[in-house]
């Protein structure tokens, strides 16, 4: 996927997110709820600030990403 990696501690509180094939939103310092694959929106997990994620992604090329998953 493209995109840049960064660290989650410097991501900005409300912005979005990819990791492990899910888009993300950060809540707080250590907490991101999953806003895509819709099934599991509205989950939540705690973050380490040194877990790498991707920003700059595309919404749309996710959707490919986790359809050709799906269908393996």
């Amino acid at each position: 996927m493209n995109g840049y990696r960064m660290l989650f501690e410097d991501l900005k509180v409300g912005r979005t997110f990819e990791k492990n094939g899910n888009l993300w939103v950060k809540k707080s310092t250590r907490t991101a709820g999953i806003i895509y694959p819709a099934e599991h929106s509205g989950r939540w997990f705690y973050f380490k600030h040194h877990d790498l994620v991707t920003i700059g992604i595309d919404v749309a090329e996710i959707k490919k990403h986790l359809s050709k998953i799906l269908a393996e």
